[in-house]
């Protein structure tokens, strides 16, 4: 059996089994919190990724400057998640200090 058969046969499994969704939600925050750490306006430990549930993405800052500059670079966190995972949308994203 090759990688890839077992790869689709999980992915088919998890679908039906309603885990798909989890792990959407999942790799979004990972993607979000892979930017933050790269961003040099930020330091990592000043904001992170901590859940994304119905199209709401909530960052955790340490700040409300900070939360305030995540707050002026959101579209480009959209786009972002657009380009990594088109069949995601994401309503809103909500900043938490």
């Amino acid at each position: 059996m090759a990688f890839s058969s077992l790869k689709d046969a999980l992915s088919d499994w998890l679908r039906k089994k309603n885990f798909d969704r989890f792990l959407v939600e999942t790799e979004v925050v990972r993607i979000v919190n892979s930017y933050l750490k790269n961003n040099k306006k930020i330091a990592p430990e000043d904001a992170r990724a901590i859940s994304f549930k119905n199209g709401i993405l909530l960052i955790k800052c340490s700040h409300s400057a900070i939360a305030s500059e995540l707050y002026l670079i959101q579209d480009e966190l959209k786009q972002l998640l657009k380009k990594e995972l088109p069949e995601v949308k994401i309503k809103q994203i909500l900043f938490h200090s």
